[in-house]
């Protein structure tokens, strides 16, 4: 089995609801950071981008994510829409490729923005 190892870790800052990136789509700030990674990666390396969902619309926005990064239609995307923790679960996927053999470099991780999730649950002002 392959050893898997964890080279970088990247973010966006973060926002609250409402506030600085509430106008940024979840794709568009995944897009900043997969374009950011891959100033230090060659692209040509990468085996696909891995990406959780956790409270967006659904779709594949991996695919997307990496698209509108720049990054070539080639590079396969994954999403995981598993909400709590699907960022996590991305990571994990992305190990589990590496170790069998799938590829040797993955981007992964997750991406939202709870400032345009479709509100499921009202909120009442007392537990703002």
């Amino acid at each position: 089995m392959n050893e898997v190892v964890l080279v970088r870790a990247k973010r966006t800052v973060i926002g609250h609801k409402s506030g600085l990136l509430a106008n940024y789509r979840p794709e568009k700030l995944a897009a900043m950071v997969l374009h950011h990674l891959t100033e230090e990666i060659p692209v040509k390396q990468i085996d696909g981008v891995i990406l959780g969902n956790a409270v967006g619309e659904g779709g594949n926005i991996a695919r997307i994510s990496l698209l509108e990064a720049g990054l070539p239609m080639s590079i396969p995307g994954t999403t995981i829409d598993g909400q709590c923790g699907s960022g996590l679960e991305a990571i994990i996927a992305a190990a589990r490729q590496i170790q069998v053999g799938a590829g040797e470099i993955y981007i992964a991780g997750g991406t939202e923005s709870t400032s345009l999730e479709p509100e499921r649950i009202p909120a009442n002002d007392s537990a703002l």
